[in-house]
């Protein structure tokens, strides 16, 4: 039961290379997965989750002491890396008939280090604290911004291309990585709708965008245009398929960036 996968993993888990830590954003299935947890939890790493889910981790297995339950705006440190669990504008639960929802905490995360920052926006929708975390935690290196698995009418809980756009600059990202797009079929549009149109609303904005392939890499600050490894879909634009959160019409209004603090390129980027 479940989703549709639109590819295989591109790498086995045995294969993963060592890891520091392993960061989950929600309960959900598509951001939880039960035995892959299950697989992993041998690994002597720090697991750091928003407040309840470690409850789960410890369910199936996980010792607590290896738990790292935070609070939004709380952070942790992961060698010389501190890890701040920051606001989402989402929901939680696992359970079929919802009598656990939001029992659990949701979030982004903000990994600031020695010389990058780096932010994960988690499953959200548009909210005004995206100005707050470019404040207090910003400008990034790079944004991981959800952008798939939207539709109108659940514009409250997850933002859409042309909103995950607007985040990326919120939260004042110099380069924006799309995430949560382009592996689950988890919404009715077309699997390659959200790149397409990730890619229309960037160009309008001047942002930059990165996409590596499946398996990939990237290095952020040299990276050219995009090329597209995804097939030629059909595709709905923007304004034909419009995504819009409620309450957020200032935070689209182009007055609101323009009251942003500039990203200096010279900025140090010391946590």
């Amino acid at each position: 039961m479940g989703p549709e996968r639109f590819f295989a993993p591109p790498l086995a888990l045995e294969d993963l290379p060592d890891l520091d830590g392993v960061i989950i954003s929600h309960d959900h299935y598509d951001h939880l997965d039960y035995p892959t947890v299950r697989r992993m939890r041998d690994l002597d790493v720090p697991w750091i989750v928003p407040l309840g889910v470690g409850a789960h981790l410890e369910r199936w297995g996980l010792p607590r002491e290896r738990i790292v339950e935070l609070d939004w705006w709380e952070s942790t440190r992961v060698k010389d890396l501190t890890i701040t669990c920051t606001p989402a504008r989402h929901f939680s639960g696992r359970a079929v008939l919802f009598t656990d929802q939001n029992a659990t905490l949701w979030a982004g995360w903000a990994l600031n280090g020695p010389t990058h920052r780096v932010f994960y926006s988690g499953d959200t929708a548009m909210q005004d604290e995206f100005i707050e975390i470019g404040e207090k935690l910003g400008p990034f290196d790079l944004t991981l911004i959800e952008s798939g698995a939207y539709n109108a009418l659940w514009a409250d809980v997850h933002l859409g291309p042309e909103q995950a756009v607007r985040a990326h600059q919120l939260v004042r990202g110099r380069v924006m990585l799309p995430v949560h797009w382009g592996l689950f079929n988890l919404a009715l549009h077309g699997w390659t709708e959200p790149i397409e149109r990730i890619l229309a609303a960037a160009k309008l904005a001047g942002v930059k965008v990165v996409m590596p392939p499946p398996g990939g890499t990237v290095e952020p600050e040299t990276a050219g245009e995009v090329t597209p490894w995804w097939p030629t879909r059909p595709w709905e634009t923007g304004a034909a398929a419009p995504v819009q959160s409620s309450a957020v019409d200032h935070l689209m209004a182009d007055e609101t960036l323009s009251k942003l603090k500039p990203i200096n390129t010279h900025e140090s980027t010391d946590s």
